[in-house]
């Protein structure tokens, strides 16, 4: 699990540091905008790297789902899914 964590943090900080190619605005499910992905991340509109993409399925620096990309680059949590799934489940 830590190789994951370790992982996850270099290539968030790559992100940051480097910038990613194409960015895609994404908003929360009641219209807030959230922040952005880039090359497989979420990032917050302050740049913080807080997930990868995975699918629609979206992980934190654990590997533990935090939600997923919905309609029209909607965030949203299943919290059916936060209780037990994990990135590679």
């Amino acid at each position: 699990m830590m190789e994951k964590k370790k992982d996850f943090l270099l290539s968030c900080r790559n992100m940051e540091v480097g910038g990613g190619n194409l960015m895609e605005y994404v908003w929360t499910w009641g219209g807030k905008f959230f922040g952005y992905i880039s090359n497989g991340y979420l990032f917050t509109q302050n740049g913080k790297c807080v997930g990868i993409l995975q699918g629609t399925n979206i992980y934190d620096k654990h590997g533990k789902y935090i939600g997923e990309l919905m309609n029209d680059n909607r965030l949203i949590t299943c919290t059916s899914k936060k209780l037990v799934w994990s990135r590679g489940s």
